[in-house]
């Protein structure tokens, strides 16, 4: 096991979630190397993956509006902007955290999120701390975050349900280490003819215990799902199937081999105290 991290919401608190393809030309080793450091110390950066296909990297920026988002862009276009071939800014307007049933079969059970609408909340920093720690360790003990955050308990375990409650605190799960089992995660997004369609493509993939994590996306894709195999066979059935399935449902899919992952400690919480 990887971690034991929070699964956080900031879309009540007026974030929004964009998922960011890049292809690069001619990248040396080491500025790829330097573009990773630079996006894993970069607090709003999640899910850092570098894929194979017609994307070489995508990850996840939490931004507060578009104007941070354009400043973002602009700072790592400033640094690694030459070797940049093309782009993609998705949206993430859902996402789906699925049953971890990679390794056993089992009932269907997600956890699903909207990330769009209003902003109806606001935290503190006493919150935003909390979060902050959360972030690295679910697991940390009420004594040991009051200690931290020099509060009492009792404070700290009345402020966490109250973010669970605001559905900011979504879950408390696992990150495994799936590379140590032998499976390889792969990504796959799909444009559809019609976002109803959404439904019935999570079901599929759902029951046949290799999704994770499941996301609805407004841009070039509708939606993404992570699945995890552990043979190219398996992958290849799986795609063969949803293709016979939802052959006039879907315009066209890109299968996406993840080769390596990284993922940032840091939120867009993560704020000093």
């Amino acid at each position: 096991m990887k971690s034991f991290y929070t699964l956080l919401n900031a879309a009540p608190l007026g974030f929004r979630y964009y998922k960011i393809f890049f292809r690069f030309s001619q990248l040396p080793v080491s500025v790829e190397q330097e573009m990773i450091d630079y996006l894993t110390k970069e607090n709003s950066c999640a899910s850092i993956r570098l894929i194979e296909g017609s994307y070489n990297m995508v990850f996840v920026t939490v931004q507060h509006d578009i104007s941070n988002l354009r400043k973002f862009l602009t700072d790592f276009y400033n640094i690694f902007g030459e070797y940049v071939s093309q782009k993609e800014i998705h949206t993430i307007t859902k996402t789906h955290k699925v049953n971890q049933k990679v390794f056993y079969a089992g009932a269907p059970h997600r956890t699903s999120f909207s990330q769009i609408g209003k902003a109806n909340d606001k935290i503190d920093i006493i919150d935003k701390n909390i979060l902050k720690l959360l972030t690295t360790d679910a697991r940390m003990k009420l004594l040991n975050i009051a200690l931290a955050l020099k509060i009492d308990s009792s404070k700290v375990k009345y402020r966490i349900k109250r973010l669970e409650a605001k559905n900011i605190i979504v879950a408390y799960t696992t990150s495994l280490d799936m590379e140590k089992f032998g499976f390889m995660c792969t990504h796959i997004y799909f444009s559809l003819k019609n976002t109803s369609f959404i439904p019935g493509i999570l079901e599929f993939f759902d029951s046949r215990n290799l999704c994770i994590y499941a996301y609805e996306l407004l841009g070039k894709f509708d939606m993404a799902v992570e699945l995890y195999v552990d043979d190219s066979q398996k992958l290849k059935a799986i795609v063969t199937e949803f293709r016979e399935k939802f052959q006039n449902q879907c315009i066209s899919y890109y299968v996406a081999p993840v080769f390596k992952e990284y993922s940032p400690c840091g939120s867009p919480f993560d704020v000093k105290s």
